[in-house]
C-alpha cells in the first residue's frame, strides 16, 4: 500500500489519509457528472438551436465584373 511509503504512523493518522483520500475521489466522480450533465446541456441547446434555424440560401460565389 502507498502509505507504507509514509513512514510509521497512527492508525488515527492512517485513517484521516484515507478518509481524505476517497473525499477527493468522490467529489472528483462528482465534478466529472456535473461536467457531463452540462455538456448534455449545450449539446441540446445547440441542436434546438439548429433546428429552429432557417435554411441557409445556397452559396454562390460574388459576381465580379470588369470595369
Amino acid at each position: 500500500m502507498l502509505l507504507s511509503k509514509l513512514g510509521p504512523m497512527t492508525d488515527a493518522q492512517r485513517i484521516s489519509i484515507e478518509e481524505n483520500a476517497l473525499h477527493i475521489l468522490q467529489n472528483s466522480a462528482s465534478r466529472r457528472n456535473q461536467l457531463d450533465a452540462m455538456t448534455d446541456n449545450v449539446e441540446e441547446a445547440a441542436r434546438k438551436l439548429v433546428a429552429r434555424a432557417p435554411a441557409a440560401a445556397p452559396w454562390e460565389p460574388p459576381q465580379l465584373t470588369l470595369s
